[in-house]
């Protein structure tokens, strides 16, 4: 039915994306943003496909000029790549048979800066951590190797000139015209992004990158008459608040690294980025940046589940596609969020992040995250996420043992003030089983009893 659904397009509701169709488009899925050395189009059959049969249906590519990047479309001024573009027409096919849609990365800051002075930290429960993740993490700059430099036979004697410089906003409108022609036919192409973490980019500057993506989104919409969605990133979570508001950007994206609590992290962005810009939101990276004490994937469990009850447009997706998700098979956490997502219309309504709390609280630290959506017939649907806070990454790596739960009350508000008839769909997070249905009554509020649980449990409301 995806393949039929037509292009993605923003949602009416400014939260969620849908397809031409009117049905709701959730991305799940992760970066896949290179495939490792001599693996070629093998390396994305591989990927792809094990995150398709697991309800994955989003990927980001890297078509920048990266060296580990094969997808890479411009290897010199104006001179395009046909080995890489012609790996590129078999991975949007593939794309296209297995319903995954694809984030196309343009540019990265890689060859646009001269110092390792970039780090992807933003909380840490330690300076020690802190401190080995600004080793990890640091931005790797190339652009003593860049072709746009002066001193390789480029035109460009600074970086930050490839924002201002008219040759190189020519060669780059090239590019992006390039791409629209190659690939702007595809539904399987979900948006462009500009450019991958900017503000690492030397001599970042607010209203340079303001005229510069206002200019490129004109000029990319002046080509693209199949409207794909645009957008850019920033190494930052909090990004730059004036870029990430234009108009001419259709949604925003957070990197996340380093939170030992992913769950709250990646809701409170997704939450705080949807209202404060009213327009859809999703954590497009994320890494605790110790994934090899997390063979069990519980950090990415929480990053798919946590967002969408926040207001995120889209699961949160794992930067270590190659190196800890594939060697430790976690692609099958994957499908028991994808199972739940789909079952629900959320581009059909109106949200707001409703207020659930779960009682008693003592002994445990119980919390909840959910919103309330109304219909445009004036159907309520409410969904909740319950999780124990002991099954986040830190506490499970320090050893804390997580008990079962039974007998717990949950309250939320309902979205609309009349009483009524709610039936709540309550499900397993990590079998993707149903577990049940409860029949409660709401007066504002409404409280049902929780099935008994370890870690976290979902449920979904409708009146």
């Amino acid at each position: 039915q995806e393949k039929l659904a037509g292009f993605i397009k923003l949602g009416s509701n400014q939260v969620h994306f849908q397809f031409t169709n009117k049905s709701t488009y959730y991305p799940v899925g992760e970066n896949v943003c290179w495939v490792g050395e001599n693996q070629g189009t093998y390396g994305y059959d591989d990927y792809f496909g094990k995150l398709a049969a697991n309800g994955g249906n989003y990927a980001r590519l890297w078509l920048t000029d990266s060296a580990w990047d094969d997808l890479a479309v411009e290897v010199k001024v104006g001179n395009m790549s046909l080995a890489n573009t012609w790996r590129l027409d078999y991975v949007v096919k593939l794309a296209e048979k297995l319903n995954i849609h694809l984030l196309m990365c343009t540019e990265s800051f890689n060859y646009f800066c001269t110092s390792s002075s970039g780090s992807k930290v933003v909380t840490c429960p330690s300076l020690i951590i802190i401190i080995i993740l600004i080793f990890v993490f640091k931005a790797p700059c190339y652009w003593d190797q860049s072709y746009y430099n002066v001193a390789n036979g480029g035109f460009l004697t600074k970086p930050s000139n490839f924002f201002t410089d008219g040759r190189a906003k020519a060669d780059y409108k090239n590019r992006l015209r390039y791409l629209v022609a190659r690939y702007g036919y595809s539904t399987s192409v979900f948006a462009w992004e500009f450019f991958n973490e900017v503000d690492i980019c030397d001599d970042y500057n607010t209203a340079v990158q303001v005229e510069w993506n206002e200019e490129m989104s004109s000029y990319l919409r002046s080509l693209d008459v199949c409207n794909h969605l645009i957008s850019t990133s920033f190494s930052n979570s909090n990004g730059d608040q004036t870029v990430q508001g234009l108009a001419a950007l259709n949604f925003t994206m957070t990197h996340n690294y380093g939170s030992s609590d992913i769950a709250a992290a990646t809701a409170q962005y997704a939450s705080k980025k949807q209202m404060m810009y009213k327009k859809p939101s999703y954590v497009a990276e994320f890494g605790i940046g110790d994934e090899d004490n997390d063979k069990a994937g519980v950090s990415l469990h929480n990053g798919l589940w946590a967002p969408l009850f926040a207001l995120g447009a889209g699961t949160s997706m794992s930067w270590w596609w190659d190196s800890w998700v594939d060697p430790n098979n976690l692609y099958p956490i994957f499908k028991p969020f994808s199972v739940f997502v789909s079952r629900l219309p959320l581009a059909d309504y109106t949200w707001n992040v409703s207020d659930p709390t779960v009682s008693p609280a003592p002994p445990y630290n119980i919390r909840a995250w959910g919103m309330a959506g109304v219909g445009q017939g004036g159907q309520q649907l409410i969904v909740t996420w319950v999780q124990d806070d002991c099954f986040t990454w830190a506490n499970q790596h320090s050893g804390v043992k997580c008990t079962s739960h039974s007998r717990l009350t949950l309250t939320t508000s309902c979205s609309g003030t009349s009483s009524g008839n709610y039936t709540g769909h309550w499900f397993n997070t990590h079998t993707g089983e149903d577990i049940g249905n409860t029949s409660v009554m709401c007066t504002g509020h409404l409280q049902d009893q929780i099935p008994t649980f370890s870690q976290d449990i979902a449920v979904y409301y409708t009146s």
